[in-house]
């Protein structure tokens, strides 16, 4: 495991080279870089438990070997994608160091306002967000209790 600052210091160097720094898409590359990892290692724990035979059904039943992927392989796997997807987006929502390294001032995140309202000011900020995603939080919880129970 590499700590997240010297990963950090690493993409400067490289992105100084790309003109990527201060920039939109190089902030929005290093999110991809450090949650794609994440991501990859959820899908592929899914793929390994699905069994190739469904897929071979398919295609000896008539369909094509990219409708056999489709509408076989890709579904199984459209939960793991989704829990892969939700995975990145905690991991990118949470990093406040990419964004002080490779950000600069013009270019601010929900986490690096956050550090910085902590850092030099005392306003109720910080407050208000943590309520709305204690709130977020609540009712996604509560849908999906409710879709669970919608199922059963």
């Amino acid at each position: 495991m590499l700590p997240l600052a010297a990963y950090a210091v690493a993409l400067y160097a490289v992105f100084v080279q790309f003109g990527l720094l201060r920039n939109f898409w190089g902030l929005t590359l290093a999110s991809v870089l450090i949650s794609y990892p994440l991501t990859f290692l959820v899908v592929q724990a899914a793929l390994a438990r699905l069994p190739i035979e469904l897929e071979l059904a398919a295609i000896t039943m008539g369909a094509s070997r990219a409708r056999a992927w489709l509408t076989i392989t890709v579904r199984l796997l459209l939960p793991s994608i989704a829990s892969g997807g939700l995975l990145a987006f905690i991991t990118a929502f949470d990093e406040a160091v990419f964004v002080s390294f490779l950000g600069g001032r013009g270019l601010t995140t929900l986490p690096k306002a956050i550090l910085d309202s902590i850092l030099w000011e005392l306003s109720p900020v910080i407050t208000a967000i943590s309520s709305l995603v204690i709130v977020a939080t609540v009712l996604l919880m509560l849908l999906v209790n409710l879709l669970q129970r919608g199922r059963r």
